[in-house]
């Protein structure tokens, strides 16, 4: 039994050793083509590559050489990021030379990254730089940035999201403004009434008879339903920025008679001077009686 355990104990760790072989090897193969792509000056494989060899086993030279890669993409965060790792992990008598050089690409990286202030306003609730969340209000949020494009962003609930897009150069010190509530996202009504003939005003204006739907200014409306033998109704509407609103009002019959409704005279003495300016306009002539031919018969018939 205790050969079988001590054969058995072997065979695993000669399976260990098999695979930790395979995996150095192929860290190492990375690694090797992606110090010759940063010979080659091309950053952006060789951080492929460098980042498949970190992987499988990280080591001092795998960290120094992919700050090299984030440095050569313009990526600083991240390429000071694997250089202070080095300095950690570093054989201080191997990698001595590296050290140095490392410690002196970190200065400049320092030197070159960007420093910018985000003033936001308007009741912001997120605040996003390059899509990642910075903040949930209004203030001022601080960013270290690497040089390059950054989209700045303050949404706010019914607004379109605030944003800039900017460029920077190396070292720039920068303050971005952003007001959450400068562009309030539209809002837009729908108004359905009977009978289906009753008039829709909105604001003192006729937009609709029956039925109404459409954008609607922001802030306190008035809207005001009419329709001949019904009882007008009234309603305030708030709109709020990006609302969507629903309003159904059914008028009820009115129990004054015809001839009491204000609509009934307004029409019916627009009627009036309508037809009493129709009957002027058809009034026939009178026409002068010609004197001359008269006058002659009377003289003749003497």
């Amino acid at each position: 039994m205790k050969i079988r355990t001590v054969l058995l104990t072997m065979a695993l760790s000669l399976g260990s050793s098999v695979a930790f072989a395979d995996d150095a090897q192929l860290a190492r193969s990375h690694f090797e083509r992606g110090v010759a792509l940063l010979d080659d000056s091309q950053f952006a494989q060789a951080l492929v590559e460098l980042e498949k060899s970190r992987s499988i086993r990280e080591t001092a030279p795998v960290l120094f050489n992919l700050g090299l890669a984030y440095r050569g993409v313009g990526r600083y965060l991240e390429a000071l990021d694997c250089f202070r790792q080095f300095l950690e992990v570093r054989d201080h008598a191997k990698h001595k030379k590296m050290a140095e050089m490392a410690t002196t690409l970190i200065d400049e990286l320092q030197a070159g990254l960007i420093h910018v202030k985000v003033r936001v306003s308007g009741g912001a609730t997120s605040v996003r730089i390059d899509g990642k969340p910075t903040g949930q209000r209004d203030g001022v949020h601080s960013a270290v940035l690497d040089p390059g494009t950054h989209v700045f962003e303050a949404v706010r609930e019914g607004y379109e999201p605030a944003v800039r897009r900017i460029e920077f150069k190396a070292g720039e010190h920068a303050e971005v403004i952003l007001d959450a509530k400068s562009h309030p996202k539209s809002s837009r009504i729908s108004i359905e009434a009977s009978p289906a003939q009753a008039e829709i005003w909105l604001d003192g204006k006729l937009v609709g008879r029956g039925h109404y739907h459409g954008q609607i200014p922001l802030g306190t409306r008035r809207l005001r339903i009419v329709a001949p033998g019904h009882e007008p109704a009234e309603r305030t509407v708030n709109v709020k920025p990006g609302s969507r609103q629903q309003v159904t009002i059914a008028l009820t019959q009115s129990s004054r008679p015809i001839t009491k409704q204000w609509w009934f005279w307004a029409t019916g003495a627009a009627l009036v001077a309508g037809a009493v300016v129709t009957a002027v306009l058809v009034q026939p002539e009178s026409k002068t009686p010609y004197e001359g031919s008269l006058g002659f018969v009377s003289e003749a018939l003497r």
